[in-house]
């Protein structure tokens, strides 16, 4: 019996000595039935609910282009080619495009990291810009949804003549599935929605993989882009070896829903019960860029997790926490932070992902393994530090006299589980 698995972290892998069998748990990658350029060419060519964007362009002057930041593995050069290359054969002068990068509530990206998101003759070419959800002079306002949420967008987006989303579809923890609308809100919203759409009762409590229908987040966000305004978007899905499996364009709702089909059927899997341990890892970089995103995979776990027992996540986090880190040690415990922000709701500083970890954090005994995060900075935030998995097992062991029951996810932030006893 192997008792080694391989931990996906950073740029690289580990190696850890379980001393036991693990049930490994992720889906069969589906393979791509066209090469990577084919894929993208024929959803670009075959739009869904509307007209190609070349008869799209037709009479418009102005156009943005909102693309992922590079927190998510998403290929934006290869989307953003055909898209440019179009616009320009459809008469549309480069300095008339913007590149919009969907900073949401994350940092703007510096110099390099724009290149690094867009490539460096797309960086020299075209006007690319970093979205400001706390710079009012940036934004504009253009009414509110049904439920009351006031949206405030990018007026660079906003009063442009054609407006075009990129980006990725994968399994997210409280949208239910990335890609689509959320590009605009939370990508290039500004705080007063964020800060509605981020709070209860819109964003839910519960954990939310693959959960569209009755999820207000996920509504909310679309209907708050419906009143932007979307002409085309265009978005891919990937395995978990990162290869291109499926494109969608066309029409904001309608190719998305699509899409999120493709994703299903690549992410979702069956768990027969849940675990005592749960070893995950939100799987490479950028997705352990820092704690922030690493989070995601905790989400996950919390799900396979038999309520006390124990998560231990593998990630690299180089940029370290994030800023909710700071929001979150004002507090004495995790349920001073779950009960502050029921009642505030989200805050700048990432006030959300402070009450997601708690959330999970008041269920499970957490272990972080990570070469940049230091037991100071874990244990402010209510987090134990192991230098190793196995360091981690041992002390879980000296608490646990029975035989353990252990799960591995390398791919911790995307699969949509279906578990089979919820234990």
């Amino acid at each position: 019996m192997n008792n080694v698995i391989q931990i996906p972290t950073g740029r690289s892998y580990i190696e850890a000595d379980v001393g036991q069998e693990v049930r490994t748990l992720t889906p069969e990658d589906t393979i791509a039935a066209l090469p990577l350029e084919q894929i993208i060419k024929k959803a670009f060519e075959n739009p869904i609910g509307t007209q190609k964007l070349k008869t799209l362009a037709r009479g418009k002057d102005t156009v943005a282009i909102v693309v992922n930041d590079i927190t998510r593995p998403t290929p934006t050069r290869e989307i953003l080619s055909p898209i440019l290359e179009e616009l320009e054969r459809s008469g549309i002068i480069r300095d008339n495009i913007t590149i919009i990068i969907a900073t949401g509530a994350h940092d703007p990206h510096t110099p390099e990291e724009i290149i690094e998101c867009v490539g460096k003759q797309t960086a020299q070419r075209y006007r690319v810009i970093n979205h400001d959800y706390s710079d009012d002079n940036s934004l504009t306002y253009l009414g509110e949804t049904g439920m009351g949420l006031p949206v405030h967008v990018n007026k660079v987006y906003a009063e442009a003549s054609l407006k075009i989303l990129t980006g990725l579809i994968s399994p997210h923890h409280v949208a239910g599935f990335s890609g689509g609308r959320k590009s605009v809100v939370p990508g290039i919203c500004g705080f007063k929605t964020l800060k509605m759409h981020h709070s209860f009762p819109i964003a839910p409590y519960d954990v939310s993989f693959g959960i569209l229908e009755g999820n207000s987040f996920h509504e909310q966000a679309m209907e708050a882009a419906q009143i932007v305004g979307v002409d085309f978007i265009f978005n891919v899905i990937l395995n978990s070896k990162r290869d291109i499996i499926g494109a969608v364009a066309g029409d904001l709702e309608t190719a998305f829903l699509k899409g999120t089909k493709i994703c299903r059927r690549q992410w979702e899997i069956n768990i027969p019960r849940k675990f005592d341990v749960v070893i995950t890892s939100p799987g490479k970089h950028p997705k352990d860029i820092n704690l922030h995103q690493s989070q995601k995979a905790l989400s996950v776990a919390e799900m396979l997790t038999k309520k006390g027992k124990y998560i231990i996540i593998v990630a690299s986090c180089p940029e370290k926490t994030g800023s909710f880190a700071d929001w979150m040690a004002q507090y004495s415990s995790p349920e001073e932070v779950v009960e502050v922000f029921k009642k505030e709701g989200f805050a700048k500083g990432n006030s959300t992902k402070a009450f997601l970890l708690a959330r999970g954090i008041l269920a499970h005994e957490i272990y972080v393994v990570s070469e940049n995060l230091s037991e100071k900075e874990l244990s402010r935030i209510f987090l134990k530090k192991a230098t190793t998995v196995e360091e981690a097992l041992e002390a879980i062991k000296a608490k646990e006299k029975s035989a353990l029951d252990i799960a591995f996810l390398p791919s911790g932030a995307d699969i949509i589980p279906i578990v089979e006893q919820s234990l």
